[in-house]
């Protein structure tokens, strides 16, 4: 339950400030790693916009650390970006992310499993915002708020 994710919160925290000791301050791949893993941790406790500042903090460091290069990791850190978002409702800024992720992937990593998550939530997005116009408000809060139907329900129901 949450409580296993704030217990983990508090080694997260406490990672981070023994790799940034370690370091001397320098940014590195495990510190990024950290961060990564924490936004994971704050998006499953519905901490979204923290975990949003560890998942950019992480990609900034990463970055610099490839010199600008993308990486596979980088991707991960996109892609589990983009799923906060969803989990968020800011289904925007989720699908660049996304595809962002998918951008890398396919360059770096063509067989990459994550390759077909990403499609298919972008799928999925791509529906929600189709039914949105089409149906307008009035369908949506019918949707998702009488039926309870949810995006994860959406995103099974594209790979059937």
């Amino acid at each position: 339950g949450m409580k296993q994710y704030s217990n983990a919160d508090q080694c997260y925290i406490g990672a981070l400030s023994v790799f940034r000791k370690l370091s001397l301050g320098a940014d590195t791949v495990h510190i990024a790693n950290t961060l990564s893993n924490q936004g994971v941790n704050y998006s499953h406790m519905k901490q979204f916009s923290s975990a949003d500042q560890c998942y950019t903090e992480a990609i900034a460091i990463l970055r610099k650390l490839s010199q600008g290069d993308d990486t596979v990791m980088i991707a991960h850190t996109l892609f589990n970006q983009g799923v906060s978002y969803v989990n968020a409702g800011v289904m925007g800024e989720a699908r660049e992310k996304l595809r962002e992720a998918l951008y890398i992937y396919r360059r770096l990593d063509p067989h990459n499993p994550q390759i077909e998550q990403c499609l298919t939530i972008i799928k999925a997005i791509t529906i929600l915002n189709y039914l949105r116009k089409q149906c307008g408000r009035f369908f949506t809060t019918l949707l998702f708020g009488i039926y309870r139907f949810t995006f994860a329900e959406l995103i099974n129901f594209i790979n059937q």
